[in-house]
C-alpha cells in the first residue's frame, strides 16, 4: 500500500512523545510519592515538561533527514569528490 513519506515521521514523533509523556508522568509521580516538592508554581512544572517534549520531538529533525535525503553521504553533510 502507498504511504506518504511524511507518514513515518508525524506517527514516529506522535509515539516518542506519547512515551515521553508517560515516563515524565511515572517520574513525577513516583517523585511525589517519595516526598518531592515543587517549589515554583505548577504552571511553571507545565512549561518545563512542555519545554522538554519540544526538545525531545526536536531531535526527530535527524529522522526527516535521512527519509529525505538520497544518499548516506548526504545525510552527513560531507560530499564524495570522485
Amino acid at each position: 500500500m502507498p504511504i506518504a513519506r511524511s507518514s513515518v515521521l508525524i506517527a514516529k514523533i506522535v509515539v516518542e512523545v506519547g512515551r515521553m509523556l508517560i515516563a515524565t508522568a511515572i517520574l513525577l509521580g513516583m517523585g511525589f510519592l517519595l516526598g518531592m516538592e515543587v517549589k515554583t508554581s505548577v504552571l511553571e512544572l507545565f512549561a518545563a515538561i512542555g519545554l522538554s517534549m519540544v526538545f525531545g520531538a526536536s531531535l526527530m529533525i535527524f529522522i526527516l533527514l535521512g527519509l529525505t535525503m538520497k544518499t548516506t553521504q548526504a545525510v552527513q553533510g560531507s560530499r564524495c569528490w570522485s
